[in-house]
């Protein structure tokens, strides 16, 4: 592979860098906000509900 100009190191950094910023990006930013939507379509269902009961 080094005909081609592939680095096996630098290749293997650039990977476990891309794992780790996807890994970190999905526990800091994806879940928190799939939480909050999810709350907040669990308000708005109880909102409505209570709307037709009065």
């Amino acid at each position: 592979m080094e005909k081609l100009g592939i680095n096996f190191g630098l290749l293997i950094a650039q990977l476990v860098n891309v794992i780790l910023i996807v890994w970190l990006l999905t526990m800091l930013l994806y879940k928190p906000v799939l939480n909050m939507l999810n709350e907040r379509t669990r308000r708005i269902q109880d909102s409505l509900k209570d709307a037709e009961q009065v």
